[in-house]
């Protein structure tokens, strides 16, 4: 498993528990996972914007099908490290 994934749980856990536990779980309402689930996953959207960004900026390729295969590409990878960071929190 890379090393970020291995680093990145433990925060995400701690940060996702302060956001949904302060008032949300006390208050008897059941969808304070949904609220977790995106706090977690919610550093994904930072990533896929960098890599658009990234692709417009410092890439050097030219032609319309490059770039749907790389946002294509990044859309699926950022899903999956959604759902990495998302499922770990509480």
């Amino acid at each position: 498993m890379p090393l970020p994934l291995t680093l990145l749980p433990p925060p995400l856990s701690r940060i996702s528990r302060g956001a949904t536990l302060t008032g949300r779980r006390t208050l008897q309402n059941y969808h304070w996972w949904w609220r977790s689930f995106l706090t977690g996953g919610a550093s994904t959207l930072y990533l896929f914007i960098y890599a658009i960004i990234f692709y417009f900026r410092r890439m050097e390729v030219d032609g319309g099908a490059n770039l749907v295969l790389y946002a294509g590409y990044t859309l699926i990878v950022s899903i999956m490290y959604w759902l990495a960071t998302g499922t770990t929190t509480p």
